[in-house]
């Protein structure tokens, strides 16, 4: 690759990084009130992902209301960098320095102390993330 093609390839890479940064920044919609976050390490490629999809979908359905849900994306650099921004904003940057290369990875995360509650690797019961978001919801 010439310099010039690098150039553009790195501005273009940098670009798209900010934006992402920004729109992550205007998104109130990850910030947590109440019940935890639910966050998938997520590539496009990965099997274990393509198999948890249908659960992943479901807990949207069942529990989209009580938790926050996140997917942090690794598909690529871009997509790797965009996801550590959103971590590092959220309060759980070190939850996706350890598991950003354990791709259908699941993590319960309490929302005030951004502690990690439960893993679920591929993990297709639903029942089992019910109960990992269970022990991460608030006393009431």
């Amino acid at each position: 690759m010439d310099f010039a093609t690098r150039t553009i390839v790195g501005f273009t890479l940098t670009s798209v990084i900010l934006l992402a940064s920004a729109a992550i920044a205007n998104d109130e919609s990850l910030s947590c009130t109440s019940g935890p976050y639910v966050v998938k390490i997520h590539a496009e490629w990965c099997g274990s992902c393509k198999a948890i999809a249908p659960t992943w979908e479901q807990l949207k359905t069942d529990v989209g209301d009580q938790v926050t849900l996140v997917t942090l994306d690794v598909t690529d650099r871009a997509a790797t960098e965009a996801s550590k921004a959103t971590a590092e904003k959220l309060g759980f940057a070190d939850f996706f320095v350890e598991y950003r290369r354990q791709t259908g990875t699941v993590g319960v995360i309490d929302c005030e102390t951004h502690e990690t509650v439960a893993i679920l690797r591929a993990e297709r019961d639903i029942s089992k993330y019910r109960e990992a978001i269970a022990k991460a919801m608030p006393a009431p």
